[in-house]
């Protein structure tokens, strides 16, 4: 057995490896012999100048017999390697990478767990046992093993972004392999080691993604949109389907952050400004359409109720300091304030509807606004008490919503 063993190890030699992995003809190989034998070349450095063979194939050929000689890989394997490595134009090591992704035994993984099996991130009797247990769990793969501790958040962050962009075209599996071992080894950013990788470019989209933006605003925990990203990756649906599947949201919250994300996306509003435009539609499950509207209306009545006198000089000089915009963001920044209750906003609302329907004139409606807020009573209350105007319609946009939001 060990003379046996001895006596493959000796022939394991340079073109047999060739000729045995089907990268050049037997024949091919003698005549390089004999030219190697004559010149006193050897025989790798005789193979490239008859143009049998280029630099990194005699450089995978000497790799391959140094493992082949150590006894660590099988004959077999290595020359799928060499021919993966001749297929692609790439060494040794890379060809291994893709081997273990396409290899016949990655066939019950799922795409992620290709790309963390190539590259290296977790080893394949674990993915395999974990592939098992996330069905039974009903989880997809990647948050079993964050569950499960065998992925950090950061990584199955890393690798959904990853493949994201070999879905979308942008980056080939090889490449996805070095920039996800980059980010282990070298823990930067992703547009950091895409640059490293000469595939920046990739990344010249400055588009907010769906899931992102969710994040972003508080809308879904990070852990719970890395889960639903997964499921539409291997599913190949969009990642709001899924959302909706999980139960995360209503479909008009859906909607509604799709509007915001072309809404940010245009420039028409900033990201902070799409956050807070996402938490009002999560708590409110409305419209961005109707929630806008009420944003106008709210932003009416503020300004009627700092017209009125309500808040004094120092109040309103400590709220224009915080805003950028005063007469298009007063609204908002006085909501947030709290220097004025809901219930104050709804009795402006209603005060100033009344001035709009003309059944007070407007000095007479701060006047009725200011006894509802010091006497804390309805304004048809205090229009009785005061014996002003007479009453009209209450028309100040959708009342439930607007006491919602103040």
């Amino acid at each position: 057995m060990l003379i046996l063993k001895k006596r493959s190890a000796v022939t394991a030699r340079i073109g047999d490896i060739f000729a045995e992995s089907g990268l050049i003809s037997q024949n091919q190989v003698e005549q390089a012999l004999s030219i190697s034998r004559n010149a006193k070349l050897p025989l790798g450095r005789v193979l490239v100048m008859c143009g049998y063979a280029s630099d990194i194939e005699v450089e995978n050929a000497l790799e391959a017999q140094r493992e082949l000689r150590s006894g660590k890989c099988s004959r077999d394997h290595v020359y799928k390697l060499i021919r993966m490595a001749h297929l692609n134009h790439i060494n040794l090591a890379d060809a291994a990478s893709l081997l273990a992704w396409e290899g016949a035994y990655t066939a019950n993984l799922s795409q992620l767990g290709k790309l963390l099996l190539a590259a290296g991130l977790v080893d394949e009797k674990s993915l395999l046992k974990a592939s098992v247990d996330c069905k039974q769990s009903n989880m997809p793969l990647g948050g079993f093993l964050f569950a499960d501790g065998k992925l950090s958040l950061e990584q199955l962050e890393n690798a959904l972004s990853i493949m994201v962009l070999i879905r979308d075209g942008n980056v080939s599996r090889l490449n996805a392999v070095h920039a996800l071992k980059n980010l282990q080894t070298e823990k930067c950013g992703l547009r950091t080691t895409l640059k490293n990788l000469n595939l920046e470019h990739v990344l010249s989209d400055n588009r907010m993604r769906l899931a992102e933006l969710l994040i972003a605003s508080n809308v879904v925990e990070e852990h719970m949109a890395l889960l639903a990203l997964e499921s539409s990756i291997e599913e190949r649906c969009p990642v709001g389907q899924v959302f909706i599947q999980m139960e995360m949201f209503k479909p008009v919250v859906l909607d509604s952050a799709l509007t915001v994300q072309q809404m940010l996306t245009d420039g028409v509003i900033d990201i902070d400004q799409a956050c807070a435009l996402m938490l009002h539609v999560r708590d409110l499950e409305c419209s961005v359409e109707d929630l806008l509207k009420e944003f106008e209306r709210i932003n009416e009545v503020a300004h009627f109720i700092r017209r009125s006198g309500l808040l004094d000089g120092k109040q309103m000089r400590e709220l224009a300091s915080n805003v950028q915009d005063f007469e298009h963001d007063f609204g908002e920044a006085l909501v947030r304030s709290g220097l004025v209750t809901g219930t104050a906003i709804g009795y402006g609302a209603y005060c100033l509807s009344l001035v709009e329907l003309r059944e007070l004139w407007e000095q007479e409606a701060y006047i009725v606004f200011k006894h509802c807020v010091a006497h804390n009573v309805e304004p048809d209350v205090a229009i009785d008490r005061l014996k002003l105007g007479r009453h009209g319609e209450f028309r100040c946009g959708n009342n439930d919503l607007l006491s919602k939001i103040a």
